[in-house]
C-alpha cells in the first residue's frame, strides 16, 4: 500500500554496504533525508566516505544527504580535514558544537578559532542554519514527536 509518508534518517553508517544499499532499494522514492553522523573517533573519513557514496549511488537522487560531525576539542583538526573530504565529494557538512548538560563546551581561544574555521562566521551559520550552534528553544512551542515515530533497525518503534 503506497502513502503520501516519506522518511528521514539518522546513522552513523556502520552498516555494511550490502545493508546500505537493501535500505536503500526498500525506502527508494521515499528517502527525504540522510543524516549522517561522523564518528572521527570510531572511523576513518575514508571509510565512512565510501559507504557514504555507496549509499547515495543507491539511493534516489531526491535523497538529501547531510554529514554532520561535533566539534569535539580533540579532533577540531581531523574534522576541518573531514569536512574538506566531505564537501569535495559533493556531500554537504553540517557541524555542531559539542553540548554538554547544561550547554555548549567551552572551547579555549585556539580551539575557538579552529571551530570557527570549520564554521565560519556564527551568525551567518545561525541565519542560514549552516551549522548547529546549540540554540535555545526555552519559551517556544515543541512538537517533538508530534509528527513522526522512531523505528530502531530492528524494525521496533
Amino acid at each position: 500500500m503506497k502513502t503520501r509518508h516519506t522518511m528521514s534518517t539518522l546513522t552513523n553508517l556502520s552498516a555494511p554496504p550490502a545493508v546500505l544499499r537493501r535500505f536503500a532499494a526498500l525506502t527508494r522514492g521515499r528517502l527525504s533525508v540522510v543524516s549522517a553522523s561522523l564518528h572521527l573517533e570510531h572511523t576513518s573519513t575514508e571509510a565512512f566516505l565510501e559507504r557514504l557514496e555507496v549509499l547515495r549511488d543507491a539511493a534516489a537522487p531526491s535523497t538529501r544527504i547531510v554529514v554532520n560531525c561535533v566539534l569535539a576539542p580533540h579532533l577540531l583538526e581531523q574534522v576541518a580535514l573531514a569536512q574538506e573530504r566531505v564537501v569535495a565529494k559533493g556531500f554537504s557538512f553540517f557541524p555542531q558544537l559539542m553540548k554538554l548538560k547544561g550547554g555548549v563546551f567551552a572551547y579555549d581561544a585556539e580551539q575557538l578559532a579552529r571551530v570557527r574555521g570549520i564554521v565560519g562566521d556564527f551568525g551567518l551559520a545561525t541565519a542560514t542554519r549552516s551549522a548547529n550552534l546549540a540554540p535555545a528553544y526555552t519559551g517556544k512551542r515543541c512538537y517533538v514527536g508530534a509528527r513522526y515515530l522512531v523505528l530502531t533497525k530492528d524494525g521496533e518503534a
